[in-house]
């Protein structure tokens, strides 16, 4: 067996960011608690060590009367704080800066009187967030398809992207909506960069996989999008959140059989396994992940490296 790992994997800019701030309250706030408007990050298992160390999630500001808030990587509506800011409560913004400047970009469409689209899940906490910043006409769509469906004539609006949307999607709306009769259109570029090169090293390592893991949470939006690139490219692929749900099966059995991929290379009796995981899953999961290779290999994977950054 051989593994190779993208070095795109580990936390992104923005979660070393939120986790780094996280880590400093909790070291020096003394007696106070420390909360956070909802998981900080979408990975339980990261979740559950920051609960360990006494950080308290919250989904409601409502019973909380003092102590330190942290607003999640995914943002808030400005509407849901002001409702509490009477309260003895320091709100500290760990919203990532690209998602923050989704906000910005909204803020400004609504002041110069633009409807906004914006592509991505509707239920995403991140979108949620951002439509707390424009008080105007807003749709959300997921794909072309949807896209289609939607009335722009006479219309004035502007299109943004969830940051963690498939480039290739956003593409595909933005071809579609152009198109259509409308009176004008705004385009922004809002998918993270981080984004963009992890799922360019995902295509990379595919191509020359047999099985690809990709790890992370599985209510983490761009871990699904990792997946979803992998099966696009019918190379084998399993969703993992760490070691544990590994089945040795996977990696005992022979890929080429069980699905025909163009990209699988097959070298004797051994192949390859590619890991990438999403922007949320920290670098020791990933470790047990390849830990846990070695186990079932017995020691006789030949190869550990990683790709391209």
């Amino acid at each position: 067996m051989k593994i190779e790992i993208a070095r795109h994997s580990g936390f992104c800019f923005g979660v070393k960011r939120a986790m780094k701030m996280i880590d400093n309250a909790l070291q020096n706030n003394g007696n106070g608690k420390v909360w956070t408007l909802g998981p900080i990050i979408h990975n339980s298992q990261v979740v559950e060590r920051l609960k360990d160390r006494g950080l308290g999630v919250i989904e409601s500001l409502a019973r909380v009367k003092s102590g330190k808030v942290f607003i999640r990587c995914h943002g808030v509506s400005p509407k849901l704080l002001k409702e509490y800011g009477n309260r003895k409560l320091k709100i500290i913004d760990a919203t990532c800066p690209f998602v923050k400047n989704s906000h910005r970009i909204a803020e400004s469409l609504n002041r110069n009187g633009y409807a906004l689209i914006i592509v991505g899940d509707k239920n995403h906490p991140e979108i949620k967030s951002t439509m707390g910043f424009f008080d105007g006409d807003v749709t959300v769509i997921k794909d072309e398809k949807e896209a289609a469906r939607i009335k722009l004539k006479g219309r004035r609006f502007g299109v943004i992207a969830q940051t963690t949307q498939a480039v290739e999607n956003y593409s595909k709306v933005i071809c579609e909506l152009m198109k259509r009769d409308f009176l004008e259109m705004r385009i922004y570029n809002t998918i993270c960069p981080d984004t963009v090169k992890r799922q360019s090293s995902c295509r990379e390592i595919a191509r020359g996989s047999s099985i690809m893991l990709i790890v992370g949470g599985k209510n983490s939006a761009n871990t699904k999008r990792l997946f979803e690139i992998c099966n696009q490219m019918r190379v084998k692929s399993y969703h993992i959140e760490d070691a544990s749900q590994i089945d040795p099966a996977w990696v005992k059995s022979n890929p080429k059989k069980d699905r025909p991929s163009p990209f699988h290379i097959r070298e004797g009796s051994n192949y390859k396994v590619g890991i990438i995981s999403g922007a949320s899953t920290p670098e020791w999961i990933v470790n047990g992940v390849i830990n846990r290779l070695k186990e079932i290999d017995k020691g006789k994977i030949l190869q550990i490296r990683t790709k391209v950054r």
